[in-house]
């Protein structure tokens, strides 16, 4: 490069010569720069004025720190926020799972304590930089005679002298432009745009600049060279920098990264401790809190949860737990159960024992023997209470000893004294049912006495028999509910229903008045009926069982009065008898005479070793859906107009008694 003299206004030089090596590379102090050159560079760098840079690639783009001044700040607020989450997440929370946070989380406060540090680091590193440095961004800024790169305030000055070409390289994600020098050496400009033209660009401009020549093109010169009063005068020495101040201020970003993570790996634990230890002693004051002022059971609650979560032992409570606790039976349990081994275990289990024997009740007994934990006279306690319970002599008694978990007499009670007590208390309840599971229960040993006791039951049962004689559902209703149960069982019947039906000719005298007064226009019973009376009688028959069936299941066996029943099981005997009504039907056109039969039915109970106890009889009442008229000459002749099937004389007796015996199944049904 020729630079232009003072005194050689005249002559006419370059004022850049091209190809020239080595390459020149200058290390500037902005502060010492002259005033006229910071303006120019302020000017072109900050302002956008002139001279400007063909090309720029400021601090985001050229790799110190990456990342905005945005980013970071946001990184950092983002940390500090994740901490305070991690910090107050269930802090002193006596239900929470994570109130003291398990080691896991120590690695949660390091990362996020890296993260901060890093941002807090490159956060000063920016403001230092805005305070300290060159009032416009640090980066790569290439100018026609000089690539200059900003840190701070140092800049970095290397001469286009030596450059050989400008090349534009795209690839992938990134477009550059790379200025290759003639020592070998290249620098490569991220650019966002076309890098070929670009570099074009570039290369174009350099290259005029080499045209340029003092003095006839000095504004055009001022124009492109921030330095042109340096340049023209030599005098790089006086603005450059002294040696401490060479090169960037700033260290390599991994390097950075490196001392945060040094800062997380040391407080990140700090953290995780002192926050644990935090919530700690804040739960611990909850729990010292309700000892003071909160009830025994909400005192006894937060105990229990901080004993789970909390980093204390139990033993820190040991003594206000005893205080609160010696007044009472149940809290001197609780506390046993809690502190089994405390320094108060021993008074406490004498305080409760003597509480209890004073007592002298099961229910504080169960009290000293529901928890084993730190008491010394079960042995005792288990012989009193099996005292109270004999003295007690029930079923509730001896159930409360074995619910209240005693053992020494359990044996006992189980095989002797709770089946006779179940026993006793079903019979007083005339509990048929229950009695029958006893001795399924308990086996044969027991066979004797429940049965003994089912027939008390009836006997208890027969006065109330014989004091319900009647006609009405009601008093029919004390034949079943002492002696049928709703169990559904198979083989084991409680009640054995025995169902007799008497045929036709019980109402012979009644038929044979009807014939005399009425002649043939009197259609007799007997002249039909043995054609269907196993059909009609079946039909009764299933109509009185389905009702019974239907309510009572299989607790009822039914049988005919001819078959056999068990001779230690109760039996309802059915008798049904065909009765004749005060009034015939008679039609109105043929004046038909029909019989009015209906059902009588008789019910008494047969208990064993007591005979037979009559008390129920019931009769169907004159039947409503008999229509005589039907079987006129004139209904039958509008019934073969009208398609309809004929009814015919003989079926007349059998709807009688289908209608009769649905009736009695209705009457039946408030008894069953």
């Amino acid at each position: 490069m020729i630079a232009f003299l003072p005194g050689s206004m005249r002559a006419t030089h370059h004022y850049r010569s091209a190809g020239a090596e080595p390459r020149v590379v200058r290390v500037l102090d902005f502060d010492r720069l002259p005033d006229i050159v910071r303006e120019r560079l302020v000017r072109g760098l900050a302002d956008g004025g002139m001279p400007g840079p063909l090309l720029r690639v400021e601090e985001d783009a050229a790799g110190t720190i990456p990342g905005s001044r945005r980013f970071w700040l946001g990184a950092g607020i983002t940390a500090a926020f994740v901490w305070l989450v991690l910090w107050f997440v269930q802090f002193g929370d006596l239900e929470g799972r994570f109130a003291v946070q398990p080691r896991a989380f120590m690695l949660g406060h390091a990362l996020v304590v890296s993260v901060l540090a890093l941002a807090v680091i490159v956060h000063v590193y920016f403001r230092r930089s805005k305070d300290e440095g060159a009032p416009f961004p640090s980066g790569r800024y290439l100018y026609s005679l000089d690539l200059v790169e900003v840190r701070g305030r140092i800049l970095t000055v290397t001469s286009l002298a030596t450059l050989r070409r400008v090349e534009g390289r795209a690839g992938g994600r990134r477009e550059e432009v790379i200025l290759v020098f003639g020592d070998g050496e290249a620098a490569p400009l991220r650019v966002f745009g076309d890098a070929t033209e670009l570099a074009c660009e570039a290369q174009a401009a350099i290259e005029e600049a080499t045209r340029l020549v003092l003095p006839d093109d000095q504004p055009a010169i001022e124009r492109l060279d921030p330095f042109f009063e340096l340049r023209v005068a030599d005098d790089w020495a006086s603005a450059e920098s002294i040696a401490k101040d060479n090169g960037s201020r700033v260290p390599a970003f991994r390097w950075l990264v490196l001392a945060s993570t040094a800062v997380g790996a040391l407080l990140g634990p700090a953290s995780w401790f002192a926050r644990n230890h935090a919530s700690d002693a804040s739960m611990f004051g909850q729990v010292l809190e309700a000892a003071e002022s909160a009830s025994d059971a909400e005192f006894a609650w937060r105990q229990m949860l901080y004993g789970d979560v909390g980093l204390r032992p139990r033993s820190a409570f040991d003594d206000i737990a005893f205080e609160r606790a010696k007044k009472r039976a149940v809290s001197l349990a609780e506390y046993l159960s809690m502190y089994p081994d405390g320094k108060h275990a021993a008074e406490a289990d004498e305080l409760l024992f003597g509480m209890v024997k004073q007592a002298d009740n099961l229910a504080t007994y169960g009290i000293y023997l529901g928890d084993a934990r730190g008491r010394r006279h079960t042995d005792e306690v288990d012989d009193a209470m099996f005292a109270a319970a004999k003295r007690n002599n029930n079923l509730f008694a001896y159930r409360q000893y074995l619910e209240f978990l005693g053992k020494k007499h359990e044996h006992e009670i189980r095989t002797e004294l709770l089946p006779r007590s179940e026993i006793v208390d079903a019979r007083q309840k005339q509990d048929v049912a229950e009695l029958h599971a006893i001795e399924g229960r308990y086996g044969n040993k027991w066979a004797e006495e429940v049965s003994e006791a089912i027939h008390h039951v009836y006997a208890d049962r027969l006065d109330l028999l014989r004091l319900r004689k009647g006609s009405g559902g009601e008093s029919a209703r004390a034949i079943f509910h002492p002696l049928l149960t709703r169990l559904d069982t198979k083989g084991d019947p409680r009640v054995v229903l025995d169902v007799d039906f008497v045929l036709p000719n019980a109402f012979l005298d009644a038929e044979t008045d009807l014939i005399h007064k009425h002649g043939n226009r009197y259609h007799p019973v007997g002249q039909v009926f043995w054609k269907s009376e196993n059909d009609v009688e079946e039909r009764v028959f299933n109509t009185i069982v389905s009702r019974a069936r239907g309510t009572l299941g299989r607790a009822v066996q039914f049988q005919r009065a001819t078959e056999n029943a068990a001779p230690d099981v109760p039996r309802l005997v059915v008798s049904m008898t065909l009765v004749s009504g005060d009034e015939p039907f008679v039609s109105t056109e043929d004046k038909l005479v029909f019989n009015d039969i209906r059902i009588r039915l008789e019910m008494h109970a047969a208990i064993p070793g007591e005979g037979t106890t009559p008390s129920f009889v019931t009769t169907t009442g004159r039947s409503t859906a008999f229509f005589p008229n039907d079987y006129d000459s004139s209904s039958k002749r509008l019934q073969l107009v009208l398609g309809m099937p004929e009814k015919l004389l003989e079926n007349a007796y059998p709807t009688l008694l289908r209608k009769a015996s649905e009736e009695l199944g209705e009457l039946l049904a408030p008894v069953l």
